[in-house]
C-alpha cells in the first residue's frame, strides 16, 4: 500500500508468514519457590507462599502475560482473601509429557475454612483444568455464598441461561447467572454444578 502526503512518503508492505506448527509436552518447572506449568500452548506461574495465586497466564508463540496485577488469587468472598499470605503445601499428582497436575493446599484451616486446588494441564489442550474445593472445617454448620462474577460474561463464557445447581440441607439449590449477584447457601455434599444451556454443557 501507498500513502503520499508532502512532504512524506510511505510505502507499507504486508506479507503473511507461515507459522510453525506448536509442539505440546507437559513440564513442571521452578523458579525459586514458584511453580512453572507449561504444555507448549500454554504456561503459568503459581506461587505456593502466597495462596497458590497464579501469577502469569501465557499464550504460545505470542508469549504474552494475560493476567492482570498481582495474579489471580482465591478468596472467600473479600479481597485479598484469608489465604493470600499462606504458604501453601504442594503436591505433584501426575507429571507425564501427557499430563500435569498439582494440588495446593493450605497447611491449617483460617476462619475454619481450608482451600486445595488442583491445576492440570495435557497435551494439545490449549486451556488450564482448575479446581477449587473449600471445606468446613468446623463442628458448626457454614452458611456460604455463590457469587455470580460479572466478569463471567466476557467473551460470552455466561449468559443468563445458564444454571448453577448446589446441593443444601433443605434440597436442591438453582440459581440463574444474574452478574454480582450472591446466593446463600448450606452445602449438604461436596460437588456444585454450573449448566451452559447454549453450549449444551455441563461442569
Amino acid at each position: 500500500k501507498r500513502f503520499f502526503m508532502y512532504p512524506m512518503h510511505l510505502i507499507v508492505e504486508i506479507a503473511a508468514e507461515p507459522r510453525a506448527a506448536l509442539q505440546s509436552a507437559c513440564a513442571l518447572g521452578r523458579d525459586g519457590t514458584d511453580l512453572l506449568l507449561s504444555n507448549g500452548l500454554l504456561s503459568f506461574r503459581v506461587q505456593p507462599d502466597r495462596g497458590g495465586a497464579i501469577t502469569e497466564g501465557i499464550l504460545q508463540p505470542e508469549g504474552i502475560n494475560q493476567i492482570f496485577g498481582n495474579g489471580i488469587k482465591a478468596n472467600e468472598g473479600q479481597a485479598p482473601g484469608i489465604w493470600v499470605s499462606q504458604r501453601f503445601k504442594t503436591e505433584v499428582l501426575d507429571e507425564s509429557p501427557d499430563t500435569l497436575a498439582v494440588r495446593l493446599e493450605s497447611p491449617q484451616p483460617v476462619n475454619a475454612l481450608a482451600l486445595a486446588k488442583t491445576l492440570t494441564l495435557r497435551r494439545g489442550e490449549a486451556r488450564l483444568g482448575l479446581e477449587l474445593l473449600q471445606a468446613n472445617r468446623s463442628d458448626a454448620p457454614a452458611n456460604l455464598a455463590l457469587r455470580l462474577h460479572p466478569e463471567l460474561q466476557i467473551g460470552g463464557a455466561a449468559d443468563e441461561s445458564d444454571r448453577f445447581f448446589v446441593p443444601a440441607a433443605d434440597g436442591l439449590k438453582v440459581f440463574r447467572f444474574s452478574p454480582s449477584d450472591s446466593f446463600r447457601v448450606r452445602p449438604a455434599e461436596g460437588w456444585a454444578a454450573g449448566c451452559d444451556r447454549n453450549a449444551r454443557t455441563a461442569y
